[in-house]
């Protein structure tokens, strides 16, 4: 769970930063080297994510995942605390597009019901 963990933070800050910086490495399959540089680059995140600009929220998620064993169980729940708690600070306002379109769907559908139109 832990490294699903881990790979849900790599998206994340993919999604933020548009690229990780081992996505630049040549890759060379099988190659030690290649392997000591990908670990090294992405310790270099893990150690310096508060210095690198990461929004607090990625960094507190990154600490708790970090802290993890491999036996640990999440708590999901306050991991969903910390993006709720980050949207909310973007001014997110949880108000997502499919909750939006289905909310002007039944409005609609209440107007063409009271007007008699299919």
């Amino acid at each position: 769970m832990k490294d699903d963990l881990e790979s849900l933070g790599y998206l994340i800050m993919k999604l933020c930063f548009g690229e990780l910086s081992w996505e630049r490495l040549e890759q060379r399959t099988n190659s030690q080297s290649y392997q000591t540089e990908l670990f090294q680059q992405k310790m270099h995140i893990f150690e310096n994510r508060e210095e690198l600009g990461f929004p607090d929220e990625i960094v507190q998620y990154l600490d708790y995942v970090d802290k993890l064993t491999e036996d640990s169980i999440p708590d999901y729940s306050y991991l969903t605390e910390i993006f709720q708690q980050g949207l909310t600070n973007l001014g997110g306002d949880f108000q997502f597009d499919w909750i939006v379109m289905d909310e002007v769907q039944n409005d609609l559908d209440g107007i063409l019901e009271r007007l008699n139109i299919e």
